[in-house]
């Protein structure tokens, strides 16, 4: 109901003229509702509660009235809080995503634009997603079980999926038909698709390493150097090498596995992999707090960015390959100017689920 209700005030929205007097009133609430979209799907109960929280102290004249019909209206004892409790639209935070019309995703990785997930489910379903709306907007495919890893390349048109079945799959989407191009066996630990999305790279639970080439088919290398588990996997830009983050960072060459070099400063587990969108550098996260900044063509490390109070999760690049933003164990999320090494903006999700 939630998400029909939104979709009715964006259209609402869309038709006023740019100086209607209601027009910023109805903005605010439909950034609000926005917010609380994740909340008021699963109880809507709790609209009283969600709007108080994220509207208390809005100085729109029209909010005030808005509020009391609100507070007037529960069906049911409701938490009333006095100020401003939950983040208010307008701010960084647009938008929580749990479920995609009423199901929860195993695994998701971003479209190159548009705003859209694929996303894989429990029932074995590949999907795409819409992140403002939290509805499925296309169907890829299906596999026999849950998909539990994804990864794109090649500006979305290619995708590598994994599932609990021991199959991983290599799936081509077209504006005619999405197909599947490739098969193989084995329980998938990690994957990375380059980014041309001429090849992808599948790291086994048995650490053998598959290699689909577009080119030439599909072959296996051992990569070996790392030290107990693997954590994230990445293919350079260049595609020719593979990196494999475990206590260390092991540079392997694509074709024969072999070790090209070893990168191993951090002080704790390595949990993520980055590299740059123009190829020159690398983002290691790390367990112990810290982001390593590396040279890839020498394979030296740059510097090391030190903010999250936590292990650090995961980082991901911004297309002009000067900003970083990292997710840590802290709930923090932080957006890095590397250049410089200072930290240029911070907000806390405030996860209810540990960040793994």
């Amino acid at each position: 109901m939630i998400y029909e209700l939104l979709e009715d005030l964006h259209e609402l929205l869309d038709a006023m003229p740019k100086g209607h007097f209601r027009k910023p009133f109805l903005e605010v609430v439909s950034g609000a509702l926005e917010l609380s979209a994740h909340v008021l799907a699963a109880d809507p109960l709790q609209l009283p509660s969600q709007m108080c929280g994220r509207l208390l102290g809005n100085k729109h004249q029209q909010i005030l009235p808005f509020l009391s019909i609100c507070q007037n209206q529960p069906l049911r004892p409701w938490l009333r809080t006095q100020e401003a409790s939950l983040a208010g639209p307008g701010g960084k935070l647009v938008r929580t995503l749990t479920t995609i019309d009423g199901a929860a995703p195993l695994s998701a990785a971003a479209l190159s634009s548009g705003g859209n997930l694929i996303c894989g489910f429990a029932d074995g379903t590949l999907r795409i997603c819409d992140v403002f709306s939290s509805r499925q907007v296309g169907y890829i495919g299906t596999q026999r079980n849950s998909i539990t890893r994804l990864a794109t390349g090649g500006d979305g048109t290619l995708v590598a999926s994994g599932s609990s079945d021991r199959v991983f799959t290599i799936w081509k989407l077209s504006q005619d038909r999405d197909e599947v191009i490739f098969k193989g066996q084995g329980e998938v630990n990690k994957l990375s698709v380059a980014r041309d999305g001429s090849m992808a790279v599948f790291w086994l639970s048995d650490n053998t390493v598959k290699v689909w080439r577009k080119s030439q088919g599909s072959y296996s290398i051992s990569c070996p150097g790392y030290l107990g588990d693997v954590f994230d996997i990445a293919i350079t830009p260049d595609n020719r090498h593979i990196l494999s983050a475990s206590a260390i960072i092991v540079v392997s060459d694509i074709k024969t596995g072999k070790i090209v070099a070893r990168l191993a400063t951090h002080r704790g587990q390595i949990k993520g992999l980055a590299v740059s969108p123009d190829g020159a550098r690398l983002a290691s996260s790390c367990s112990d707090g810290t982001i390593k900044l590396w040279d890839t063509t020498s394979w030296t490390e740059l510097m090391t960015l030190e903010g999250h109070t936590k292990g650090v999760v995961a980082s991901a690049w911004l297309p002009d390959a000067r900003y970083l933003v990292s997710v840590g164990q802290d709930d923090a999320l932080i957006l890095w100017d590397t250049v410089q090494g200072l930290k240029r903006d911070y907000l806390r999700l405030n996860s209810s689920e540990p960040i793994n």
